[in-house]
């Protein structure tokens, strides 16, 4: 009788009959055990534990059995109807015995908050961007959503406008609802969203947004065998984090909603923070960056995100602007400095055949600005020593009359093993 229920093989699960999902309306089921015993897998009658599938990843829980209580990592679809929850240790259930199985809730909850928005996302990038944006893809966890869908890439106004509607339909709390239909139905509704290359049985999901429940008369109605919201206000604020290629014509929007958007806001902030001490170490004297407020709601808080961003932007744009101000004024000190010291070189080696002299508080920079002021004034080889922190440069110009009877590579190399390194370069100029 025991093959009869259910049978492990090498390669799954066989003779086991249907595993009945009711997770649409229960979280908390006692169930039959089918089997097998004394594994870290089993099967059940039925559960509330939705297995990964159409994006959605798997619910995780417990399973009580009396005083033992295991915790359940996975749950996996084998073949078309059979759910197979999966723990870290083996289930010690006897086959026929009761089990309660109970469903994280919350983290249940924060799946369907972003699976429902997917479905949100879905139509206002047919709204606000293109028909023709056809999905390709999607994941939906409780951490986040990413949807993926065939499009050029959008412009910064697009996804402003795409956010603004999600937005704007969660805040109308419209009713969420489903109802199941026949394929061929459902084949025949061109207003209904279905996807292609995908296997559908001869009795489909769809799920209604909006419109009368369970009427299919809603502006966003999709095939889709998930679990979602009861109304589109549970979802909380809604925030696109990211838009970018993934591969040639299809884009992938991230997104958070609920509380993952306040989680996602209090890490932005910490990242703005870092962003702007890194501004802080260039330039002094910028202006502070707005308060950010964990405390208060997370519309509130996303403001607050919007607001540091436009600061950021501003003082980014300033810091690169006194750089490169600053910039030009340090190469145009270098300059004078390297002039002034090569005529006082010219000077003090008139008549000489080779110019070799240590440049006091002198990097590499200063060093080649000195030796091509000089090479103006001097026609002999310049070799030129300079120190500055701790670090010593060399520097060694011939001019390319005389490199057949002796090269500036040559030069530096042999002297740089002196000071403890190295160096080299071309016949007519090299560098230590």
């Amino acid at each position: 009788q025991k093959k009869e229920i259910v049978e492990a093989s090498a390669t799954g699960v066989v003779n086991s009959p249907p595993t009945e999902f009711v997770g649409y309306e229960k979280l908390d089921v006692t169930t039959k055990v089918l089997g097998p015993p004394g594994e870290k897998w089993l099967i059940v009658e039925k559960t509330p534990f939705y297995a990964t599938m159409g994006g959605q990843i798997t619910d995780t829980g417990i399973a009580e059995s009396g005083s033992r209580v295991f915790e359940i990592k996975n749950v996996r679809r084998v073949g078309t109807d059979v759910l197979v929850h999966w723990s870290d240790r083996d289930f010690e259930i006897t086959p026929g015995s009761e089990v309660r199985l109970v469903v994280d809730a919350d983290r249940r909850h924060a799946i369907e908050r972003h699976h429902t928005v997917t479905h949100l996302l879905h139509w206002a990038l047919h709204e606000a961007v293109s028909r023709d944006a056809s999905q390709k893809g999607s994941y939906v966890g409780p951490d986040k959503l990413t949807f993926d869908f065939s499009s050029a890439p959008l412009t910064a106004q697009q996804k402003r406008d795409v956010e603004k509607l999600v937005n704007e339909k969660i805040s109308e709390n419209a009713a969420v609802s489903w109802t199941e239909i026949p394929f061929p139905e459902a084949k025949q509704r061109k207003d209904i969203i279905q996807f292609f290359g995908e296997k559908y049985g001869d009795t489909v999901r769809v799920l209604q947004i909006g419109g009368a429940p369970q009427a299919l008369n809603g502006y966003s109605m999709e095939l889709c065998g998930g679990t979602h919201v009861r109304s589109t206000g549970e979802i909380g604020p809604f925030r696109i984090v990211r838009e970018e290629a993934i591969a040639a014509g299809t884009r992938r929007i991230e997104a958070v909603a609920g509380d993952a958007a306040r989680i996602w806001a209090k890490e932005e902030a910490q990242h703005q923070q870092e962003r702007f001490e890194i501004l802080v170490r260039k330039k002094t004297g910028l202006a502070p960056l707005p308060v950010f407020t964990d405390t208060v709601q997370t519309t509130e808080m996303l403001k607050q995100i919007d607001a540091r961003a436009a600061h950021l932007e501003k003082l980014d744009a300033e810091v690169r602007g006194w750089e490169k101000t600053h910039a030009k004024e340090a190469e145009a000190d270098l300059h004078s400095r390297g002039a002034q010291i090569a005529n006082e070189l010219a000077m003090s080696k008139t008549g000489q055949k080779i110019c070799v002299a240590k440049v006091p508080k002198a990097d590499a920079k200063l060093l080649q600005a000195v030796a091509d002021a000089l090479k103006q004034k001097f026609d002999g080889p310049i070799v030129l020593l300079g120190a500055k922190e701790n670090t010593v440069a060399l520097l060694a110009v011939v001019p390319k009359p005389l490199t057949s009877k002796v090269q500036a590579n040559k030069i530096v190399q042999t002297i740089a093993p002196i000071v403890g390194g190295k160096g080299g370069g071309r016949p007519e100029s090299a560098q230590g």
